[in-house]
């Protein structure tokens, strides 16, 4: 997305008129339509209506299992030269670039929205950020931490599950104080965009500064035009609306979230629980507790690399030998017992 892809091939960035592109669209969407499997979903992705030029075609594809898409756009679209980033294949077509943005068919309705309207979704992700929440194409979700659930007091402690929230668009922007309503009508100029993020009850400028960002979205939001051109919107323009003050701890919002997602109540409590289950575990297997056991018993020197292959050699003999899940094996044992299992192990007894 943003046509710079193909440059890497030596194309110049070439833009079409609005006529020529939406010539181009309904091309692409014959070809697609003609050699895709029956019922597979995709569609272009939608810019504000006025646009007058474009540097790419983004078009949203369901995947299709075991389907080879780069094989594809060669055979149909006669390209000879393909950019494949993870899930999003870049082509040129007459010099100009498409881009098939191919998703899980359980994220495609999310995807298409959040992709919509020139960044419009990106620059929503800054006020859901301030709630501690992250929304992106598989929609709105709250990352669960240790200190989330009071394991931990660190503000970066480990990240114990990603839980969705919503993949609703209407639900996910009535959250953020958005008007899901033009959302959907869509947005004559960018600058309506603009106006319509801006107008969020929970909208602050500040949120957008680069240097608050993290190192991956702002070199990211350095490179995309939309986010640049809305930084300059800002300086003759953000003193017309509101400025929400977020606590710098997002934690205090979890009761609000909660209250508007439900279900995070419960997958709250089904983290902390297996969290809690690991560290039990843990603490009755472990590398350190594996040396300590290894340079007792014998006069090896463990490195590092040994305890490795000894922690993934006995959790193996154990599930062969007992036909149960190691973390199963370990809950139903004691200290000790562990303990002397894999010292029977580790001096070639058998564990039975």
């Amino acid at each position: 997305m943003g046509g710079n892809a193909i440059k890497k091939f030596g194309y110049e960035g070439k833009r079409l008129s609005r006529v020529d592109y939406w010539k181009l669209v309904a091309k692409v969407r014959r070809e697609l339509g003609d050699v895709l499997p029956r019922q597979t979903r995709f569609d272009v992705i939608p810019s504000y209506w006025t646009k007058e030029t474009f540097g790419d075609l983004d078009m949203l594809i369901e995947n299709v299992k075991y389907y080879n898409f780069p094989e594809m756009i060669m055979e149909v679209f006669g390209a000879t030269q393909i950019y494949s980033n993870n899930n999003t294949h870049s082509f040129a077509i007459n010099g100009f670039q498409v881009d098939f943005i191919v998703v899980d068919r359980s994220i495609f309705t999310p995807a298409y929205h959040y992709f919509s309207w020139n960044d419009c979704g990106n620059l929503c992700g800054c006020v859901f950020h301030g709630f501690g929440l992250k929304y992106g194409h598989e929609g709105l979700q709250y990352v669960v931490r240790e200190r989330t659930v009071g394991l931990s007091d660190n503000l970066n402690s480990a990240v114990l599950a990603t839980v969705s929230l919503s993949k609703n668009c209407h639900d996910i922007l009535k959250f953020g104080g958005f008007d899901h309503k033009q959302f959907d009508k869509g947005f004559n100029t960018l600058e309506d965009m603009f106006h319509w993020v801006a107008s969020s009850k929970y909208f602050n400028a500040d949120q957008y500064n680069l240097d608050k960002l993290n190192h991956i979205n702002r070199t990211r939001n350095r490179k995309r035009s939309s986010y640049t051109k809305f930084l300059k919107w800002l300086e003759t323009n953000k003193h017309k609306y509101g400025k929400y003050e977020y606590n710098e701890d997002s934690l205090v919002y979890l009761p609000k979230v909660e209250a508007a997602f439900p279900e995070l109540t419960q997958a709250l409590k089904d983290a902390k629980e297996a969290c809690e289950d690991r560290r039990f575990q843990s603490s009755k297997f472990n590398g350190h507790l594996i040396k300590e056991w290894v340079d007792t018993s014998t006069s090896v020197d463990s490195s590092k690399t040994q305890i490795g292959q000894w922690l993934f050699g006995f959790k193996y003999e154990v599930e062969e030998v007992f036909e149960v899940k190691f973390d199963q094996w370990v809950r139903s044992q004691n200290h000790d017992q562990v303990k002397l299992a894999f010292v029977n192990w580790y001096r070639g007894n058998p564990l039975k």
